[in-house]
């Protein structure tokens, strides 16, 4: 979806995966750094894009601070949504 949508390093500073198979690795052909969750560089975030939409509320639930903290929350399928606090 990312390479269909040239959506690159310059609109998306990382990534974020919780499996170790990704993490400490960069996404194929956009070069944008995935890690692990991790709140301290989170924090930095203006918006976060879940890609996982069919897992947006077991990741809200695990980083509901984001929300907390007035962060934007976009969910691109199965139509966009931007969930605020």
């Amino acid at each position: 979806m990312l390479n269909y949508f040239g959506i690159t390093s310059e609109f998306l500073d990382l990534m974020v995966y919780a499996s170790p198979l990704r993490a400490n690795h960069y996404m194929p052909g956009l070069h944008i750094p995935i890690y692990f969750p991790e709140k301290t560089r989170l924090r930095e975030a203006d918006a976060c894009l879940i890609t996982a939409w069919s897992y947006t509320e077991e990741i809200l639930k695990k980083e509901g601070w984001m929300l907390e903290e007035g962060k934007h929350v976009v969910v691109p399928l199965p139509t966009v949504s931007v969930i605020k606090s």
